[in-house]
């Protein structure tokens, strides 16, 4: 996922424009569903039900593929521990290995 860089200044602003996009899809979609053009003109709570949905499409879209990353990470260090792991069991065992059988010099 992308690292959100905007400041929360420029994110106020652009929030605005996201909903500009929701809000001219409602009003292209159901009037198109309805056969009407000016059907959303006309049920204006209709329109605002569908930009909360998509608004709400959106933000759980966006936890989901948060989840998906976080767990990918997550298993990524988790294969890197078993790695350190099996690693460190070498090295103790040659350790061991060496303080039973010690070199004479």
């Amino acid at each position: 996922m992308e690292k959100i860089t905007l400041s929360t200044n420029k994110l106020m602003y652009q929030a605005p424009e996201t909903i500009v996009v929701y809000l001219t899809t409602a009003i292209k979609h159901i009037n198109a569903q309805f056969g009407d053009k000016d059907f959303a003109a006309k049920s204006p709570e209709l329109v605002g039900y569908f930009v909360q949905a998509c608004a709400l499409d959106f933000y759980t879209a966006i936890i989901a593929k948060t989840y998906q990353e976080l767990i990918e990470s997550i298993n990524e260090i988790r294969k890197s521990i078993a790695e350190i792991n099996e690693n460190l069991s070498v090295t103790i065992n040659r350790i061991s290995q060496q303080n039973e059988n010690p070199k004479k010099w």
